[in-house]
């Protein structure tokens, strides 16, 4: 069965790994920039450390 909520997800997914040309560096400097640019965590762990203070990131 077809999910196109999944599918949308690893179209995404798939084309996000093109722009960094399947590499995790790249990513990693693509989700930072982001970051910034958008002024808020792409990831916020605080919430969850909170619950249990000692996860960690």
């Amino acid at each position: 069965m077809k999910n196109p909520i999944i599918e949308e997800l690893w179209n995404v997914k798939d084309e996000i790994a093109r722009e960094c040309e399947h590499d995790l560096n790249k990513l990693a400097d693509l989700l930072r920039t982001r970051q910034k640019e958008h002024k808020h965590k792409v990831v916020d762990f605080s919430e969850k450390q909170a619950e249990n203070p000692s996860a960690k990131n």
